[in-house]
């Protein structure tokens, strides 16, 4: 059975932090598109405004913005 990949390379995503309490108005929340993503939940985001490269999540820690 094949895991439903959430998101997609080019989708706009955001971290909110279990210390936000599920508020995306959060100062801590981070915004930023996904670069890659695979089946076992792994997702790299290109943070907005960060000139590095992209940071890794668990699929579960974005949601679609």
């Amino acid at each position: 059975m094949s895991k439903r990949i959430k998101h997609h390379a080019g989708d706009r995503v955001i971290f909110i932090p279990p210390h936000a309490h599920g508020s995306k108005d959060h100062a801590d929340c981070e915004r930023g598109t996904v670069t890659v993503n695979s089946p076992l939940g792994n997702v790299f985001v290109k943070l907005d405004g960060d000139e590095g490269s992209s940071k890794g999540f668990k699929s579960w820690e974005l949601e679609a913005e």
